[in-house]
């Protein structure tokens, strides 16, 4: 692909909103390659309108979720995000290459915050605590349930109860 293809090529994938690990990933090529045309795009120079860079504080100011994902297998992950539905997309993604890479997954629990920090923070917190994320995947039985129902998926939200309170179904 030529130095002008490419360019074009990650301008169209800018302007659809993607990322630039993903753009990377789906033109084969180097990310410090995107990371430059980005910069360029950002500032302007394509055409499109400049985009408008948050202060820090703006940025520590906007609202987060702390959220818990479930998988077609029952598998529970925890993560924090400032945009909870372009971070589903991500998870879901063919291009994702993390933790959570190769599943379907659906949102299970969303918590927002009012900043970003608070977000994170919990995030933080529940990880550091199994017990405290166990309770919000208790407190999240019957939403489980259904997307198993509706999805068609085996799996049995009942066993993250603790030894012996599960009860006959």
């Amino acid at each position: 692909m030529e130095k002008e293809d490419i360019r074009r090529a990650v301008i169209k994938l800018l302007r659809q909103g993607l990322e630039s690990n993903v753009i990377a990933s789906k033109l084969n090529i180097q990310p410090r390659v995107v990371w430059g045309i980005k910069s360029h795009f950002s500032a302007g120079k394509y055409g499109d309108p400049p985009s408008e860079k948050k202060s820090i504080k703006q940025f520590s100011e906007c609202p987060s979720w702390a959220y818990l994902i479930i998988a077609d297998d029952g598998l529970v992950y925890l993560g924090a995000t400032n945009n909870l539905k372009k971070r589903i997309q991500s998870h879901n993604s063919p291009l994702n290459t993390g933790f959570t890479k190769g599943r379907k997954w659906h949102l299970l629990a969303a918590k927002k915050f009012n900043t970003r920090r608070g977000g994170f923070k919990y995030e933080s917190e529940l990880k550091a605590s199994p017990y405290k994320k166990r309770s919000w995947k208790i407190d999240s039985i019957e939403r489980a349930k259904l997307i198993g129902r509706r999805f068609g998926y085996k799996f049995d939200p009942l066993l993250w109860l603790p030894e012996g309170a599960h009860t006959k179904r």
